[in-house]
């Protein structure tokens, strides 16, 4: 493989990683890297593009959140409510200067994961996670997000 390829690809992982910051795991940014490598230098038959896409694998979690800014510290605060079986738990998601985070995922979750629950935070910096877990159940919740440092494992009773 010649050299022009890669750098094509990396120039288009670097575009969207740090410019446009339009995805933001390492799964994401491989494969759209290798998307430009198939646009650029075609899907033929040993084409370069196609061995692009032969030769570059991702070894690891593509779900891997990229920082592209220095994270940012938040504050997680929780209201639980119980319906009998089911528990829900407001979240509220905040930086350091007390604004509102958006697109945090917020997860709850029982000690052994027998039951859990997932929702992303709105432009409030809120969300509901529905859990099935019954009152008095303990449970942790965890918040991560892109470019912010993660709260993991804090405690809750549902």
């Amino acid at each position: 493989m010649s050299w022009v390829p890669p750098c094509v690809v990396q120039a288009e992982i670097n575009t969207n990683y740090i410019l446009n910051e339009t995805y933001k795991t390492a799964g994401a940014l491989m494969m759209n890297g290798v998307m430009k490598g198939l646009e650029q230098f075609g899907t033929e038959d040993k084409s370069e593009g196609v061995r692009i896409a032969e030769q570059w694998h991702w070894f690891g979690d593509g779900s891997l959140l990229v920082r592209t800014r220095t994270p940012r510290g938040i504050e997680v605060r929780t209201a639980v409510e119980n319906t009998g079986s089911e528990s829900s738990v407001a979240v509220t998601v905040v930086d350091a200067d007390g604004k509102p985070v958006e697109g945090a995922q917020a997860t709850c979750y029982t000690e052994r994961f027998e039951a859990m629950g997932t929702c992303a935070t709105n432009a409030e910096g809120k969300a509901v996670v529905v859990v099935p877990a019954t009152s008095g159940t303990d449970g942790f919740l965890t918040v991560v997000g892109p470019n912010l440092v993660p709260v993991v494992d804090k405690k809750l009773t549902f």
